[in-house]
């Protein structure tokens, strides 16, 4: 009986302390359909739009880092990451994170972050992008399809820059949970080229 009332009090906390996290950082429960010919990064962007001039007002912002942890069928979490122009003292801008579950193709909220100078993203051009979130994912599966044993569980996403010429590039990684192989790859967002093929 007292391990049962113990366990009640340590989940009651979890879940106050999770309800204030969310209160603390400003956040806006969105909780909206994604329209289902919106299947692609820029398409999450377009739909979110109005949801963060709602938020933030009439502003100037930039899109400054993708992050996808998907499944075999290229589905699951999504979070894009906005900056705007106003600079604190520190010259940090307000950073917001939006948040997406596209296997249940619903836009879940906006979260604001905190504003350290550590955290804060580039801008990604993705307007002038040639190579979208489905043709790397296309890219991928068909350069890994060659091989004989190549199957995947779990994929991670993201978008960053090179480090000689800043140009963005898609990161994908995708990795089998039942043999351990991880296969990465790292392509140019406006040309579609591999500039690194990697099995471990």
């Amino acid at each position: 009986m007292r391990v049962r009332i113990i366990i009640t009090i340590i989940i009651v906390l979890i879940i106050a302390l999770g309800i204030t996290h969310y209160l603390r950082s400003g956040g806006m429960r969105i909780n909206a359909d994604i329209p289902s010919e919106k299947t692609n990064l820029k398409g999450l962007i377009e739909v979110t739009r109005p949801y963060i001039e709602k938020h933030w007002g009439n502003r100037t912002y930039y899109v400054g880092e993708v992050s996808m942890e998907l499944n075999e069928n290229f589905e699951g979490k999504v979070e894009i990451w906005y900056k705007d122009e106003k600079k604190n003292r520190k010259g940090v801008p307000n950073i917001i994170t939006v948040e997406y579950d596209t296997k249940q193709r619903k836009i879940i909220r906006i979260v604001n972050q905190v504003r350290d100078s550590k955290i804060v993203p580039g801008i990604l051009n993705i307007d002038k992008w040639n190579i979208d979130s489905n043709e790397a994912f296309d890219i991928a599966k068909n350069t890994f399809d060659k091989l004989s044993d190549f199957e995947f569980t779990v994929a991670h996403i993201f978008v960053d820059k090179l480090y000689n010429d800043s140009k963005e590039k898609w990161s994908v990684n995708l990795y089998n949970e039942n043999n351990k192989k991880a296969y990465h790859l790292e392509i140019d967002v406006y040309t579609g080229e591999i500039y690194r093929n990697e099995i471990k």
